[in-house]
């Protein structure tokens, strides 16, 4: 028997209804750019860092232009440490000159020097951008800013982010896990995105800290205001590794790209419970630093599983769907602890 047609048209509505209640919750696909820190003081790319930098389409470079600190002989803020450009970047780069402001230099700046300090900045980028090659559409200011140079900070990033938009880029800051967590307290920095930087989460100054590089629980207990932060969010996970010394409850140095598995092949190192704990049991001489007996070594890295576990946790929680997913940082000895594959599944978009 033949259903009326009027039967038959309102179960093709209902079907179209349907589809497209569900077409609407449907997860958008979550588009990922690559993209890496070089953080040194020469820009000079050798073959694994190119490959790196080549590897994925589209990657993106956050490049440490320069820091600005005080100049106390001329009283008043200046760039110091500029990148020495050994070489050019690939020309298919894009790449973001950082400027790294030390906190404490806002301490001594008064509202009048905010407009000379961004001309000097942006004259700056302008002045090095041609020898590193390529083109930049967009400036990173990192500063760890707070309630004391809030007020000033943020002045100085709507004067930026006003210069910048006339020439047709953009401002992006450095958030850190804490200025999420507290945001009505720090405020929400005037920029057009942030980078959520997922490290240097612990107190590395204490020998009671697990991982003060990258812990993704402790990171969990900053991210439950995540979703709801007003500024559209890029992040940062560490790729950096090294190990840390302790001499009497105390802070005496880092060991840089020294990991666990060098430390279990020393002869005066014992092995503690933890695997990443190592104490000195004599005198010695290593790794360029002077060991006495009784000192602590904590070994501290980021795994691809950890790594992941972050990946995970960050984009359950953030609300745009186009974002940059940045490591720290661009380096031959660490790269090498991650596979070509792995790098893949860390970079790739998700739906």
């Amino acid at each position: 028997m033949r259903k009326p047609k009027a039967a038959i048209g309102w179960a093709v509505l209902c079907c179209i209804a349907a589809w497209g209640s569900w077409s609407c919750r449907r997860p958008v696909p979550r588009h990922i750019t690559p993209a890496y820190y070089y953080w040194k003081a020469r820009l000079e790319l050798d073959s694994a860092t190119r490959a790196a930098l080549g590897a994925q389409p589209g990657t993106r470079l956050y490049l440490r232009f320069f820091d600005v600190a005080w100049d106390a002989a001329a009283a008043r803020p200046a760039p110091v440490a500029p990148l020495v450009v050994a070489g050019t970047l690939p020309a298919d780069i894009d790449y973001v000159p950082v400027v790294f402001l030390a906190n404490r230099m806002l301490t001594r700046c008064s509202p009048a020097a905010v407009a000379p300090l961004a001309s000097h900045i942006l004259s700056k980028i302008r002045a090095m951008a041609p020898s590193v090659g390529g083109s930049y559409r967009a400036v990173q200011l990192d500063c760890d800013w707070t309630a004391a140079t809030r007020a000033l900070y943020f002045r100085l990033l709507d004067t930026l982010c006003s210069r910048l938009h006339a020439e047709g880029r953009s401002l992006s800051v450095t958030i850190r896990l804490h200025q999420v967590k507290y945001a009505a307290t720090t405020g929400v920095p005037p920029a057009d995105r942030g980078m959520l930087m997922m490290y240097n989460m612990g107190n590395w100054k204490s020998p009671a800290t697990r991982n003060s590089l990258y812990d993704p629980d402790v990171a969990a207990r900053y991210l439950s205001r995540l979703a709801g932060y007003p500024l559209p969010l890029d992040v940062a996970l560490p790729i950096l590794r090294w190990s840390i010394v302790y001499r009497g409850g105390n802070f005496l140095t880092f060991l840089n790209l020294v990991t666990s598995d060098t430390l279990q092949k020393v002869s005066f190192l014992k092995r503690l419970e933890d695997p990443n704990r190592f104490v000195v049991e004599a005198d010695s001489f290593a790794f360029g630093c002077g060991l006495r007996r009784g000192d602590l070594i904590r070994s501290e890295t980021c795994s691809f599983r950890e790594l992941m576990k972050g990946r995970k946790m960050l984009l359950e929680k953030l609300r745009n769907h186009n974002l940059t997913l940045a490591l720290f940082h661009l380096d031959g000895p660490l790269l090498k602890h991650f596979t070509h594959a792995q790098m893949q599944e860390i970079f790739s978009s998700v739906q």
